[in-house]
């Protein structure tokens, strides 16, 4: 999210008086604030307190990209303590997401936890340009993991996807911490 209100402004936010800041002793009276985030893991890890005094306008956010089994807070502690959340999770007030699903025209249409999906028959054809480059691939698909050994066993379903790939002639490539590819980045922001 970048730090103080720059990733509001980077992303051309519609409110850009929010702002980003790891150490609450700066904001002084936090309970001026409309919203406040706190981070699955920091919660997890017992990094900070909670707060001891809420105005009755503000919303607490529990906010995590990854999911509750890698930072379980299940306890009492939190029963209707939050407000909101901010997560992977389709159902969450905000969504957190690692992908985008587009149209043709740039618009923004998911990923929603019931998907339109255009029939195929209202589709556009696949271009022959498409269609050649699709022709003259070997490798499957790419797969950008970080976490090389996870509890839900995930890369053992890889491996065998892997070697099934493998007896067709195709093959994943994997970046991130778990291989030695590098995956090119640019800033690209959802509006």
């Amino acid at each position: 999210m970048g730090k103080g209100r720059q990733g509001f402004i980077e992303r051309n936010c519609t409110f850009t008086n929010c702002f980003v800041k790891a150490n609450r002793t700066y904001f002084n009276d936090y309970i001026k604030f409309d919203v406040i985030l706190f981070s699955a893991n920091e919660l997890h890890a017992g990094s900070y307190s909670l707060p001891e005094t809420r105005s009755s306008h503000q919303k607490y956010v529990f906010a995590s990209i990854e999911s509750v089994d890698n930072y379980p807070v299940c306890t009492n502690n939190f029963d209707g303590f939050f407000n909101w959340t901010w997560t992977y999770r389709l159902q969450s007030k905000a969504k957190w997401g690692y992908i985008a699903i587009r149209d043709s025209k740039n618009n923004l249409i998911g990923p929603e936890e019931d998907m339109n999906w255009i029939k195929l028959e209202d589709m556009d054809p696949v271009s022959d340009g498409i269609k050649d480059k699709i022709r003259n691939k070997t490798k499957a698909a790419g797969w950008l993991v970080s976490n090389c050994y996870s509890r839900s066993g995930r890369e053992i379903f890889f491996e065998d996807l892997q070697n099934w790939l493998t007896q067709h002639g195709h093959k994943v490539d994997i970046y991130g911490q778990c291989d030695v590819l590098i995956c090119k980045t640019e800033k690209v922001y959802n509006k």
